[in-house]
């Protein structure tokens, strides 16, 4: 599991969804993604909103997903092999 909130702050507004939390022992949380991340992308496709981002990984819960993240400022692809929420 994992929960996200709309952007708030230094971003527009409308762009991505930040992490506020990531269960222990899931495969987002082996794949190494963290409270504070803000989800950019679903394999390749933006995400602009919590609304937006769960209708794209209710059709791949299970599957390899690659979500484009920004951390610190920089941005890098997070693969989580086998993804639920």
């Amino acid at each position: 599991g994992v929960r996200v909130q709309d952007v708030s702050g230094g971003l527009t507004q409308g762009s991505g969804v930040t992490v506020t939390t990531v269960d222990r022992g899931t495969p987002a949380d082996s794949a190494g993604l963290k409270a504070g991340d803000i989800i950019m992308q679903v394999n390749d496709l933006p995400v602009q909103n919590v609304e937006e981002f769960f209708n794209l990984v209710e059709r791949l819960s299970g599957q390899r997903v690659n979500l484009g993240v920004i951390r610190q400022g920089i941005f890098s692809i997070v693969i989580v092999p086998s993804f639920y929420y």
